[in-house]
C-alpha cells in the first residue's frame, strides 16, 4: 500500500484473493483509526510501523 499499488496489483504480487487484500486494508485502516488508505499509510509512517 505504501508504494501506491492498487488492490489488483497487490493481489497478483501477494498471490491472494482480492477480497483478502480488501479485508487486510480495511482492517489496517480501522486499527490505525483513519478514514482512507492515504491517511493509513501516513499514520503508519508516523507511528514507525513502516519505514
Amino acid at each position: 500500500m505504501s508504494w501506491g499499488e492498487s488492490t489488483k496489483v497487490m493481489v497478483v504480487s501477494l498471490g491472494i484473493s482480492e477480497f483478502t487484500v480488501q479485508n487486510y486494508v480495511q482492517s489496517a485502516i480501522l486499527k490505525l483509526e483513519v478514514f482512507n488508505r492515504v491517511k493509513g499509510v501516513a499514520e503508519a509512517f508516523r507511528r514507525g510501523i513502516i519505514q
